[in-house]
């Protein structure tokens, strides 16, 4: 294996676990800023 693709395949992951982790983030805040509203 060439080590360009090994860092290739390695910042696709942490791109990918980086961007599950903004979502959850994103929805977790949005979700409560609805439920302020509501209420």
């Amino acid at each position: 294996m060439q080590p360009v693709s090994f860092y290739t395949c390695l910042v696709c992951i942490l791109l990918i676990i980086n961007g599950v982790w903004y979502m959850r983030s994103f929805w977790h805040i949005f979700g409560t800023f609805l439920a302020d509203k509501n209420m």
